[in-house]
């Protein structure tokens, strides 16, 4: 009962969050096209130097960004003193702490597990964030790997 009742309202505040933030985003745009508005009719000329990171599309760097933290927590399993942390943490288990049904989605221990994963991550997660917008397409991302969790979760605790 305490896992499903943290998986719903994790789901709930991940989605009223991406409301909110759709909310935000949308009145920061505004806000910044109306500055480049003012910029023009001024005669200012704004020029950035391009680097990798500027030339990326949006959905390319969030999806990116989530590939960074899987690659952070893929490393931290190769470091034997986080063993305890990355156990209790990222590890889902009847034992484990209730965050690991959200901070799992991001585990891979074994290598094939990540790069395929972050393969699948990068084809179809910069798709999906180009239709769905960023604050959507994280949320949806985040609650599906706390649903799996729990269900997860929920089919051992069934056989068991």
């Amino acid at each position: 009962l305490r896992y499903t009742l943290y998986s719903g309202a994790s789901i709930m505040a991940i989605y009223t969050t991406a409301a909110i933030w759709d909310d935000r985003i949308g009145y920061a745009n505004r806000k910044k096209n109306f500055g480049r508005l003012v910029d023009q009719m001024q005669g200012h000329v704004v020029r950035e130097t391009p680097s990798f990171w500027s030339r990326l599309k949006d959905s390319q760097k969030t999806v990116l960004g989530l590939i960074g933290i899987n690659a952070a927590i893929y490393g931290a399993w190769r470091v034997p003193q986080l063993y305890p942390l990355m156990h209790k943490y990222f590890m889902l288990s009847h034992s484990s702490h209730p965050l690991s049904l959200g901070l799992c989605m991001f585990s891979h221990q074994q290598f094939g597990h990540f790069l395929f994963n972050t393969m699948a991550l990068y084809s179809f997660g910069t798709l999906l964030h180009e239709q769905m917008g960023c604050e959507h397409f994280l949320a949806f991302y985040l609650s599906a790997g706390v649903s799996s969790s729990l269900g997860s979760y929920l089919y051992r605790w069934y056989r068991k």
